[in-house]
């Protein structure tokens, strides 16, 4: 290996981690020069927020389970001096590899962390950013919420806010914003989209005891329209994207992904109009979305919040561990399902429909996806730490939780979640914490397969 030219140089070396290593025998040991700076130099640059400290050298490289390890070996002017001891940003400057077999690392998604001389991690930055994840919440027409707080971000940054996240994650109506958003479709366009047709899509055909509520006639037509999906797929998605659904046809969770990771060969080829139908037939609302020979339900049922499922995506299929990763959650201004004390306890169909039978599955619906935002919103307080987990919500009072629901489109509804939606991000443009998560910016994806394809062992499965 080659040493960097000129005096007064040391190395300080991390171990990098990677899903996505050549087909070899063993890791390669790479060099890549980094600058040391004060100064941001471009937030297009792959950004590294390291504590620079006392210098060790690793020349090893080692095999672990389905990652391997390499070392990476960054040279920084030793002119710095004590402020090595002081946390700085290296942004990665002109990558160019001394010494490797393989691909450039800049055609990959790395995760580095400082290690010791005993191979144990050092303490780890808490505002140190590998990858960032927007997780949108399903909740039928209280989607309006969540698509206005988006737009609201949109026009305040002046771009699309999907620039800013690695990773996007959405259930039913948050799966649908998580399509067009990862198509870079304006936001103030979806929020248009379900204002002025909430009662297209909602338009009731049956009281719910033989057929659902609503046909997803309403919503096909928006959805296959040339301004919103027309006939993309999910390989024509600028951004990498997760949305789950059911498939009753198997009893399995079902995840549709963008080709983000080798392995991810075929839902390249799915049609966003499909997968959005899919993530949002709510039983009893809208009939089960068919097809390539499968019925499918709203995600909702198994993960109407899909923040944790993300976190486990960036983890084990993007290789950035979940210390180094940020995660903003919109939710849909939910309310609790609970039961009446002074009523009917027996759990037959009268007391599960609150007095109507045809209600039951509507209910329980609605508690099953209530009570997955509030355990999801849990655990990732747990798994993230505050300065890490922003999770962006409102409570409906008792007097606006009559006036919104699942399907409820009409003028009221509207001025409340419109309302809400804007109240909430007056505050949020001004909080420190989302001004910092927006300071960050996503690096390049990598797709392997379909029309985004750009990895060179692509084989357009």
């Amino acid at each position: 290996m080659p040493h960097p030219a000129g005096a007064g140089r040391r190395p300080i070396a991390f171990f990098a981690e990677r899903d996505c290593w050549p087909a070899a025998p063993h890791a390669r040991l790479l060099a890549i020069p980094l600058r040391a700076t004060r100064q941001p130099t471009g937030l297009n640059q792959t950004k590294f927020a390291l504590r620079l400290g006392r210098s060790q050298t690793y020349e090893s490289a080692a095999e672990r389970g389905d990652y391997r390890i390499a070392t990476l070996l960054i040279w920084v002017n030793s002119s710095f001096g004590d402020a090595l001891d002081e946390p700085l940003d290296l942004f990665l400057t002109c990558p160019e590899l001394i010494h490797t077999v393989g691909d450039p690392p800049s055609a990959h998604r790395w995760a580095v962390s400082r290690r010791d001389a005993q191979g144990g991690c050092m303490d780890d930055r808490t505002d140190a950013c590998q990858g960032q994840i927007l997780a949108l919440s399903g909740g039928g027409y209280r989607g309006l919420y969540t698509a206005k707080i988006l737009a609201c971000i949109e026009e305040d940054i002046g771009h699309p806010v999907a620039q800013h996240f690695d990773l996007l994650a959405g259930t039913s109506i948050g799966g649908i914003l998580a399509l067009g958003l990862a198509c870079e479709l304006p936001a103030a366009m979806l929020v248009n989209l379900f204002e002025q047709h909430g009662s297209a899509i909602f338009k009731r055909r049956a009281k719910g005891l033989f057929k659902s509520k609503y046909s997803s006639d309403g919503l096909a037509r928006l959805l296959r329209s040339e301004d919103v999906f027309g006939s993309r797929t999910l390989g024509d998605c600028q951004h990498p994207v997760l949305i789950p659904s059911i498939s009753y046809t198997t009893g399995d969770p079902v995840m549709f992904k963008t080709a983000h990771h080798r392995d991810f060969r075929t839902d390249h080829r799915k049609s966003l109009v499909d997968v959005a139908l899919a993530t949002s037939a709510a039983p009893s609302y809208f009939p089960r979305h068919t097809f390539d020979n499968t019925q499918y339900v709203d995600g909702g049922l198994i993960v109407n919040a899909p923040g944790l499922i993300a976190l486990h995506e960036m983890e084990h299929f993007l290789g950035v561990p979940a210390a180094e990763v940020r995660l903003m959650s919109i939710g849909t201004m939910s309310s609790k399902y609970t039961v009446n004390a002074g009523g009917n306890s027996d759990g037959g169909a009268l007391d599960w429909g609150g007095g109507n039978p045809i209600g039951m599955p509507g209910r329980l619906f609605g508690l099953a996806i209530s009570a997955n935002e509030t355990l999801t919103h849990y655990m990732l307080r747990q798994r993230l730490s505050e300065k890490r987990y922003m999770h962006i919500d409102d409570t409906l009072t008792d007097q606006s939780a009559r006036s919104v629901d699942l399907d409820k489109t009409d003028d009221a509804a509207r001025q409340i979640l419109l309302g809400r939606a804007m109240q909430r991000s007056k505050v949020l443009l001004s909080d420190p914490q989302f001004k910092n998560m927006m300071t960050y910016t996503a690096s390049q994806p990598v797709f392997f397969h379909g029309a985004a394809a750009n990895h060179q062992e692509t084989d357009h499965a």
